[in-house]
């Protein structure tokens, strides 16, 4: 079967109630934005997209009472590029981001830049891949991009996602991963 990347993006506004949308509206306030990215994904790698063996409860949850983004599509199977194109919202020949380096455009004209400009509170967490992770233009935000492991003090490796989680490490006693194959 073809490898192919989609990228998928799950917009939520409003995550109280579907009914806050209107008030909202009404009221002239800005909308809370949560922007779900990730790359290597199968068209249907989610519950709500149909998958009859994956269960994602939460992600379908956000689904429901957001906006599902069902046409979106990276024009390179490279990470750090597609992420390069949804910030900027340019093909990888305008951002200048050809791998994992960082993008050319200004930040003030990413939609993150934008964003925080106008008041909205703007983090970034997990895969970077687009140069030196910029913690200063992020209110919050926690990146990495060489390695799905990390190294903790004590010698042994953990891997991001426990790391993020704050879950204990797979580390053994003699600093050996474990938990992955080799």
């Amino acid at each position: 079967m073809k490898n192919f990347v989609l990228a998928f993006i799950v917009l939520v506004s409003n995550l109280a109630q579907k009914s806050a949308w209107a008030d909202a509206q009404s009221a002239d306030q800005p909308l809370n934005v949560v922007v779900l990215y990730a790359d290597d994904w199968r068209h249907d790698t989610l519950g709500c997209a149909g998958h009859p063996v994956v269960k994602t409860p939460r992600l379908d949850e956000l689904a429901g009472r957001g906006i599902r983004f069902t046409h979106a599509y990276v024009t390179t199977a490279i990470c750090g590029v597609s992420r390069a194109s949804l910030l900027t919202g340019q093909w990888m020949s305008r951002h200048g981001n050809r791998g994992f380096d960082a993008f050319a455009t200004p930040w003030a004209e990413t939609y993150p830049g934008m964003m925080r400009a106008r008041g909205y509170y703007v983090g970034q967490f997990g895969k970077w891949h687009c140069g030196k992770f910029p913690q200063e233009r992020f209110d919050a935000g926690a990146a990495y991009g060489d390695t799905h492991w990390q190294r903790e003090p004590g010698g042994g490796e953990i891997h991001v996602t426990k790391k993020m989680s704050g879950t204990p490490s797979l580390s053994s006693a003699h600093g050996q991963r474990t938990g992955r194959s080799a």
